[in-house]
C-alpha cells in the first residue's frame, strides 16, 4: 500500500494506521511517500506510538507535500522536540487546514507551534489538548491568538490550566477576530477562570461553539454565565457537563434561557441539577425559542422533574432532542412526558433509558416520538 501512496497509484484519498504501532522504519516509509504522492487529502496516523525520530521525518515529509488537507497525529508520543518539529513545518506548508497533535506529551515545546501559527494562514482547525502545558502554554496561546486571524476551530482541553492560565487566554481572545468554536474542556478554570473566559471579547461576540466542560464550575461560575448568556447574540452550542452547578446553577442559567434567542445546544450532564433545577428550566423552556438539544443525563433528575419538563414542552415548539438517560425517573414521571407527546409534535427524540420505567412505557414513548419523525 505504501508503494502505491509513492507512485500515486493508491486510489483512496485517506491513509491511515490507527492503534498499531509503528517504529521509525515504518514511519519513514510512509513519510518517503508522502514526499511523492498527489493523491493523499487525508493522513491519520493516531495511537501509533510515534517518537521524536517519527515525527521529524513526517515533518520533513509535510513541508514538501502541497496536498494533504488533514492531518490526525493524537496520541503518539511525540514529546516536546516533535512539537518543536511541527512547529517548523508550520511556517513552511501551506496546504494543511485541520491538524490534530493533542495527547503527545508536548509540554513546553507547545511554544513551538504557536508561534509558527502567528503566520500561518492555512489552519483553520488545531487540536492541541492534552499536552500538560499549563498556564506557560496558555500564555502562548493567548500570544497567538492576538496575531492568528485564519483559525476558527481550537481546542486546548486538558492542559492544567488555570484561571491564570485564562486570563493569558482572555488577552488573545480579547484582540482575535476569527475563532469560532474553543474548547477548554478538561482544565482547571473553576469559578474565577470561567468568568475571565467569559469576559473575553471574542466569547461574548463571535464564539459559536464553547465547551466548559470539567472545569470544577458550580453556582458563582453559573452565575457569570448567565450574565453572558443574556447578553451574547452569537453562541449556538454551550457544554457544561461534568462540573458541579447543581440545583442553583441549574436556576441561574434558566434565567438567561428565558431571554436568549441563538443557543441552541445546552449539555448539563452530569451537574446534580435534581427536581429544583429541572423545574427552573422548565420554566425557562416555556418561553425559549431557540433550544433544540437539551442533555440533562445523570443529573438525579425524578418525577417532579419530569413532570416539570413535561407540562413546559405542551407551550414549547422549538425543542426536538431532550436526554434524560440515567435519572430516577419512574413510570409516573414517564407517564407524564408520554402525555405530553399527544400535544407536543416537534420533539423527536427522548433519551429515558437507564431510569426506573417499565418496557412498556418506554414503548409507548418510542411510538410516540416515531410518529413525530415521520410528520
Amino acid at each position: 500500500m505504501v508503494e502505491k501512496i509513492k507512485n500515486n497509484t493508491y486510489t483512496d484519498d485517506a491513509f491511515g494506521v490507527y492503534q498499531e504501532k509503528l517504529e521509525d522504519r515504518q514511519v519513514g516509509e510512509i513519510s518517503d511517500a508522502l514526499k511523492t504522492n498527489t493523491t493523499l487529502t487525508f493522513l491519520n496516523l493516531q495511537y501509533c506510538e510515534i517518537g521524536p525520530e517519527g515525527a521529524r521525518m513526517i515533518c520533513e515529509a509535510l513541508k514538501v507535500n502541497h496536498h494533504l488537507k488533514e492531518v490526525r497525529l493524537w496520541d503518539n508520543c511525540m514529546g516536546p522536540e516533535g512539537a518543536m518539529m511541527i512547529g517548523e513545518m508550520l511556517r513552511v506548508n501551506k496546504t494543511i487546514e485541520s491538524l490534530l497533535v493533542g495527547n503527545n506529551g508536548m509540554k513546553e515545546g507547545i511554544r513551538g507551534i504557536c508561534e509558527a501559527m502567528k503566520s500561518n494562514t492555512t489552519v483553520t482547525t488545531l487540536r492541541i489538548g492534552d499536552n500538560d502545558f499549563g498556564n506557560d502554554g496558555a500564555r502562548y496561546v493567548g500570544e497567538m491568538l492576538k496575531v492568528n486571524s485564519t483559525l476558527r476551530s481550537l481546542g486546548i482541553g486538558g492542559n492544567e490550566i488555570d484561571r491564570k492560565g485564562a486570563q493569558f487566554l482572555k488577552e488573545g481572545l480579547d484582540v482575535n477576530r476569527g475563532l469560532e468554536i474553543f474548547s477548554v474542556a478538561s482544565n482547571g478554570l473553576g469559578d474565577e477562570g470561567t468568568r475571565i473566559i467569559c469576559d473575553a471579547e471574542r466569547i461574548k461576540c463571535g464564539i459559536r461553539d464553547l465547551n466548559l466542560a470539567d472545569n470544577g464550575i458550580d453556582r458563582e461560575g453559573a452565575r457569570a454565565l448567565n450574565e453572558y448568556l443574556k447578553k451574547n447574540v452569537t453562541l449556538e452550542s454551550l457544554q457544561l457537563s461534568y462540573n458541579f452547578l447543581g440545583k442553583e446553577g441549574a436556576c441561574e442559567l434558566s434565567e438567561s434561557l428565558m431571554c436568549n434567542t441563538n443557543l441552541r445546544y445546552l449539555d448539563l450532564t452530569c451537574n446534580n441539577v435534581e427536581n429544583e433545577g429541572a423545574m427552573a428550566l422548565s420554566k425557562a423552556l416555556a418561553k425559549n425559542t431557540s433550544l433544540k438539544t437539551l442533555v440533562l443525563s445523570h443529573c438525579r433528575i425524578g418525577n417532579e422533574g419530569a413532570n416539570a419538563l413535561a407540562n413546559a414542552l405542551k407551550r414549547n415548539t422549538t425543542l426536538n432532542s431532550l436526554y434524560l438517560k440515567v435519572n430516577v425517573i419512574d413510570n409516573e414521571g414517564a407517564s407524564a412526558l408520554l402525555d405530553m407527546l399527544v400535544e407536543n409534535k416537534t420533539l423527536l427524540y427522548l433519551y429515558l433509558t437507564e431510569n426506573a420505567i417499565d418496557s412498556a412505557t418506554l414503548s409507548a414513548v418510542k411510538n410516540a416520538l416515531s410518529k413525530n419523525r415521520l410528520k
